[in-house]
């Protein structure tokens, strides 16, 4: 089984680097705790999944698709336990690992407690709750250049990620017959909400983070004519309250330290709660041209189909 390329994975492995890492180097050997975990409850789907790294007395124990640990997760205000499968799953970095499943959708609003044990009775445990369902609504907005998008709520929520996803391209004339080269880029708005009427409000600057989409193509060696972009959207992610990080950032060198960003007892890792809420928000062709943005060559969404392989993503040059 191999993980899909989500934006529940990619956000693990954005601020839980041991999440991904090579069991092989397990920074917690020797320790007496049985187990680290990283995952969340998501009550927006209906199937939950949760990474448990034994941690091992051995520093060359490879991993196995059969560990000795039990998943389960119990509804503290009912009592109700689902019992969590287990899977071995390769990871994106060509790694492996073991990922317990649960199937059942968690409540907004509502605790709930996670345990792994093992034969000898040790047992690492969580408890967290469910964020409560947040509106969050794109809106008009006077100037064609900028986007809105509002978080309807009376009190601010966990924000723990907010992106907007452009999937750029480096455009050719038709003429040259040069293959174009796609480079999705992620620019973060987390943190720049704006307190309003009725909520939150982030405003996306499409001419602003088009001069950001340049410079990351002159980092990576790329040239700065000729960008188009074949898709944009726009992602929320609500956490639970305990979901911040030491320092505010979410800085993989800080959290690979076991004791600072942990609710696991017995045990280490972060189990969450919150789901993701996203829009496409890609603009028309009259739009992006007058902030910049190449509107026609290969791969541009007017002559290729998002899904046409020929424009699949090509590691920058640098």
């Amino acid at each position: 089984m191999r993980t899909p390329r989500s934006f529940t994975w990619l956000l693990l492995v954005a601020f839980l680097s041991l999440a991904g890492c090579d069991e092989t180097v397990n920074p917690f050997v020797g320790l007496e705790e049985p187990y680290s975990l990283y995952g969340y409850l998501n009550p927006r789907v209906s199937r939950q999944t949760l990474r448990v790294i034994p941690i091992e007395q051995r520093i060359d124990n490879e991993p196995s698709a059969s560990i000795d640990a039990v998943v389960s997760s119990t509804h503290l205000a009912s009592g109700e336990v689902t019992t969590w499968r287990s899977t071995f799953v390769q990871f994106d970095d060509s790694t492996f690992g073991n990922v317990f499943v649960g199937d059942f959708r968690p409540a907004y609003g509502e605790t709930y407690r996670v345990d792994v044990s093992r034969s000898d009775g040790a047992t690492a445990s969580a408890q967290v709750t469910v964020p409560v369902d947040i509106r969050i609504l794109p809106e008009p907005n006077a100037s064609p250049t900028v986007l809105s998008f509002i978080v309807e709520s009376t009190s601010l929520p966990n924000i723990v990620q907010a992106d907007m996803l452009y999937d750029t391209v480096r455009l050719q004339p038709l003429a040259s017959g040069l293959n174009p080269i796609r480079y999705p880029i992620t620019r973060s708005y987390r943190g720049q909400e704006e307190a309003g009427d009725g909520g939150w409000r982030f405003f996306i600057e499409i001419g602003a983070d088009y001069q950001f989409i340049k410079n990351e193509f002159e980092a990576h060696c790329l040239t700065r004519d000729w960008i188009g972009v074949r898709a944009m959207r726009f992602t929320v992610f609500i956490g639970d309250d305990a979901w911040v990080p030491p320092g505010g950032d979410f800085d993989p060198e800080v959290l690979a330290q076991p004791d600072l960003f942990s609710n696991v007892e017995n045990g280490f890792g972060y189990v969450g709660a919150g789901y993701p809420v996203s829009f496409n928000a890609i603009q028309p062709a009259a739009v992006l041209g007058a902030v910049g943005f190449a509107t026609t060559g290969p791969c541009d969404p007017a002559r290729t189909p998002l899904t046409d392989p020929s424009c699949e993503v090509v590691p920058p040059p640098c």
